[in-house]
């Protein structure tokens, strides 16, 4: 996070000599984005594409948004039409990134529908996506965390196909992905892999054959997790989602509500906070069930 309001200072202090300053508008779009200001980095970007609707960049970033508030096909559409307008080299390795979390997203949502085909269908879309970005910089922690969240919704879909056993070995992977990056200090701080370390924490809590089961001590890791990023980047849906869950196993229902309420107010479709929205009903209707029995 410090990297990212360093950097929006940063720009600031250029736009104040020059406001039109498309490289430091999108820095700045780009940091606000990471930051989970999406009305500052939509404003932001607003004033570049006013005046070129077809910069690549700013459609990248357009894209992130989208993929941040879970609108994953709006998402794909802007990574795709950047692509088509030839990005250089860096640019175009965050967009192919981009595109394989739009995919892994679509494959997110058909799990939750219990649709395996499409389920399976946009996981090979992210992998070649991800084969696409390897081509370009093999050796990038980006790249790395997005193998992770690969196999985290691979994971997922063992679940749906009753295949307890190949979803545990996926999920201990991807575990194993995220705390690699989170312990390489050359980087500092990585809220991604930290918030789907905490996910794969919450999954494994769940399954009673993983190794070294500890329902507690699976939920304690999950929410140290999200709750050193929500610490930090305080707007990240992704920890306050988790974290809604979390508040879920502690049956403190109301303070799970206002986390996902908090994330359906910036992001009314976020497919997340509906499904924790969704659980809390019925974890709700279950104990006035149990009540009035």
């Amino acid at each position: 996070m410090g990297n990212y309001t360093q950097a929006i200072s940063k720009y600031e202090y250029v736009l104040a000599f020059k406001p039109e300053n498309v490289r430091a508008l999108l820095g700045q779009a780009d940091a606000k984005t990471w930051l989970w200001d999406f009305d500052g980095a939509r404003n932001t970007l607003d004033k570049v594409l006013k005046n070129d609707s077809t910069n690549p960049r700013a459609l990248t970033i357009q894209g992130n948004l989208h993929t941040l508030c879970g609108e994953f096909d709006d998402a794909r559409e802007k990574f795709e039409r950047a692509l088509y307008l030839n990005l250089d080299n860096k640019r175009e390795f965050d967009t192919w990134i981009g595109l394989t979390d739009a995919y892994i997203g679509k494959a997110h949502n058909a799990i939750i529908e219990k649709n395996e085909t499409d389920a399976s269908e946009y996981i090979k879309k992210a992998q070649n996506s991800h084969e696409k970005a390897k081509a370009i910089e093999a050796t990038d922690l980006y790249l790395l965390n997005a193998w992770g969240d690969l196999t985290f919704v691979e994971a997922k879909l063992e679940l749906l196909k009753e295949n307890s056993t190949a979803a545990i070995e996926k999920f201990m992977n991807a575990r194993n992905i995220f705390q690699d990056i989170i312990d390489d200090k050359t980087h500092g701080y990585f809220p991604d892999a930290m918030t789907s370390l905490a996910d794969t924490y919450l999954e494994l809590a769940e399954l009673e054959d993983a190794p070294d089961y500890d329902r507690v001590e699976y939920y304690q890791k999950a929410s140290e997790n999200y709750n050193k990023v929500k610490e930090k980047t305080p707007n990240n849906h992704y920890a306050m989602t988790g974290i809604g869950f979390v508040l879920i196993e502690e049956e403190r229902y109301d303070d799970a509500k206002k986390n996902f309420e908090q994330v359906l107010d910036t992001c009314k479709d976020d497919p997340y906070a509906k499904q924790g929205m969704n659980e809390l009903r019925k974890k709700v209707s279950d104990r006035q069930l149990g009540n009035a029995t």
